[in-house]
């Protein structure tokens, strides 16, 4: 007799597992799968249970498969059950092919399958969801490598190594509502650090920091799944990768929403630990219009992302039409204005030419303050608390105000220029 525990075993194996068993077994279970659903029917409690459990994939509602799914999965696993050989017509190939099954795997809604063409033992990875037909035939299958290894070729296969292999530094920030997933599912690393949301700088938030993390197509997807909830701070290849929604279309900087944020979280940062300082850079292309009007706005287009490409070594953003932002965290005032005038000089250096093959002049004009003591005589503005969401926002916008009037004064004084903010309100050019 069939326990209402066995019942619920048999639910999620009918739910779940049914692509991965031969149809030979399915044909065997399916009365248990019936009896299963009879018992959870008489069972209001574990009903109940069942519609509260979901076994969620990462690829739902991305990949479709066709009606024949099942079907094809269940010969391709007596197949492999079987030990023999497949006929396959498959999507992009003109005639069909034997196949020799070496393993399923099931990787989140995918169903691949692994095996070699014809009498070859070199295997390949095949996507159930895309093969026409497939039929079984009487021949044996030939035999996998003698090393083949099913675990170690999805390892190396399927998570698609990108790079020499790893990653020595990943900086992540997650909101504060993934903790607990995050913290039950750890991430693949050599070593990993939490900072939870009640010990993190920034509000709402919480920091995960990694060593030796798999530079795999895998770890793309994972980031990704997180959508809105995840920032990528390091390293900053991996954020223009994965952050398409924070960052600006033209120039793959970080636009401005997600630059603010930015903003507040070192502000959040400075006001914790006091002795900590940031300095803020606004650059604007000078007489950008006349480019556009001269040249054209392919021309205009090409010169702000070399502009972008030129900053894209620090924590830049597109802030405007022709203005960038760039943070430099734990960096004063003196060596700001080094980094300034080496931005301000290699581009008024760069061998600047228009679509049309012209030679032209571009240059930029920087407004540089530095934090806290662009705000310091701001009473009003400096909170008790660090991670105050209003006063995080109002110094945000104090300090974006104080780079802002810098710049305007470098356009007032000739453009092509670094100047700082002063207090007093009449931006002095700083002496580097």
């Amino acid at each position: 007799m069939m326990t209402p525990e066995e019942a619920v075993l048999y639910h999620l194996t009918a739910n779940y597992l049914s692509p991965l068993l031969p149809r030979t077994v399915q044909d065997t279970l399916a009365p248990r799968f019936q009896k299963a659903a009879a018992i959870l029917g008489t069972s209001p409690k574990l009903i109940d249970w069942t519609n509260k459990v979901l076994w969620s994939m990462h690829w739902d509602g991305v990949l479709t498969s066709s009606s024949d799914f099942e079907a094809h999965a269940a010969l391709l696993s007596t197949a492999l059950y079987e030990n023999r050989k497949v006929w396959i017509e498959y999507e992009g190939k003109d005639k069909r092919f034997q196949f020799n099954l070496f393993g399923l795997v099931r990787r989140d809604r995918a169903l691949l399958v692994i095996g070699s063409y014809w009498q070859h033992a070199q295997p390949f990875v095949l996507t159930v969801r895309k093969i026409r037909a497939v039929q079984l035939t009487d021949e044996l299958a030939a035999s996998p490598p003698p090393d083949f290894d099913l675990q170690a070729f999805t390892d190396t296969q399927l998570n698609f190594p990108l790079s020499s292999g790893t990653f020595d530094e990943v900086r992540l920030e997650f909101a504060a509502s993934a903790y607990s997933y995050v913290q039950s599912n750890p991430l693949v690393a050599d070593e990993v650090t939490l900072t939870p949301p009640d010990k993190y700088v920034y509000p709402g938030y919480f920091a995960l920091s990694a060593s030796g993390v798999p530079d795999t197509l895998r770890l793309r997807q994972w980031l990704s799944g997180f959508g809105d909830a995840v920032r990528v701070l390091a390293p900053k290849s991996l954020r223009r990768e994965v952050g398409q929604a924070q960052l600006d279309g033209r120039t793959n900087l970080v636009n401005a929403a997600e630059f603010e944020r930015l903003l507040q979280r070192e502000i959040a940062r400075c006001r914790r630990e006091p002795s900590v300082r940031f300095c803020l850079l606004l650059l604007d292309l000078d007489h950008f219009k006349a480019i556009n009007d001269t040249h054209g706005h392919l021309t205009g287009d090409q010169v702000l992302e070399e502009v972008a490409r030129q900053i894209r070594a620090y924590d830049a953003a597109r802030y405007g039409g022709e203005e960038f932002a760039i943070l430099l965290e734990g960096i004063g005032v003196a060596e700001a204005i080094k980094i300034a005038e080496r931005i301000r000089t290699q581009i008024a250096a760069w061998p600047w030419t228009s679509a049309q093959g012209d030679s032209i002049a571009v240059t930029v004009s920087i407004g540089l303050t530095e934090f806290p003591d662009a705000v310091a005589r701001q009473a009003d503005l400096t909170p008790s608390g660090a991670a105050d969401p209003d006063a995080l926002e109002r110094l945000a916008k104090a300090i974006m105000d104080a780079a802002d009037q810098a710049l305007y004064r470098a356009k007032q004084n000739g453009r092509n220029q670094v100047v700082g903010f002063s207090p007093k309100g009449d931006g002095q050019e700083p002496e580097a």
